[in-house]
């Protein structure tokens, strides 16, 4: 073959063309990155906050919990005094009635927050099942 005899030009032209021809491709294939990367990003974000969420409400149960074990020792305290006189004042049947009652209110509230650590669980496990199938469609 002769370099004299190539047409440099139509070759140039016919390279462009195909060129061309993948450009809109190309595009939308980083367009498409671009969004599969923000949705990335923010998923992660719910996550994180989620995270922050499910932390916080386990404080609340442990500070719950303390609380509750200090008033169940000065419910059984008041229980021993009581019983130590075999008629107990009424004060000591109000304080009773009292400690019964933070009692009941303290075990509400710690079925209410079990139940907020469930949801957040369900929705952790959502968010991670989401980024698990972004990361596999990444590949």
């Amino acid at each position: 073959m002769d370099v004299d005899s190539v047409d440099f030009n139509s070759e140039l032209r016919q390279i462009e063309k195909e060129i061309d021809r993948y450009k809109p491709t190309l595009q939308s294939s980083r367009d498409e990155r671009e969004n599969v990367e923000t949705e990335i990003c923010d998923t992660r974000q719910l996550q994180r906050k989620a995270q922050f969420v499910l932390d916080n409400v386990r404080l609340e149960e442990e500070n719950l919990h303390e609380h509750f074990k200090k008033i169940h020792l000065n419910h059984e305290e008041c229980k021993e005094k009581s019983s130590a006189n075999k008629e107990p004042t009424e004060t000591i049947r109000a304080r009773m009635s009292e400690l019964a009652a933070q009692r009941k209110e303290l075990l509400e509230e710690l079925t209410r927050l079990r139940k907020n650590v469930d949801d957040n669980e369900k929705k952790l496990a959502r968010v991670k099942a989401m980024l698990a199938e972004q990361e596999k469609k990444m590949r």
